[in-house]
């Protein structure tokens, strides 16, 4: 997530995540302590565990697999 080009495309993943999930997200928030709990436990899961809970297709899952993989790595 720290990563600058790396981040936004996770984020993304987490933002997908957190739609999935409309009625607890709408439940929290309005609640800064739940949004930050909540943020901090999405940040410990891991991708392939947030896309589950976003329910992401096969299809979508090979998408990102090529965007994170054409991202060079700094050295």
């Amino acid at each position: 997530m720290a990563d600058a080009k790396v981040g936004p495309v996770l984020k993304a993943i987490t933002d997908k995540a957190a739609a999935a999930r409309g009625d607890v997200a709408a439940a929290v928030k309005d609640n800064p302590a739940l949004v930050a709990m909540m943020e901090r436990a999405m940040q410990r899961m891991t991708v392939e565990s947030m896309l589950k809970q976003a329910g992401t297709d096969a299809e979508s899952i090979k998408q990102l697999n090529r965007v994170l993989q054409g991202i060079k790595k700094d050295v």
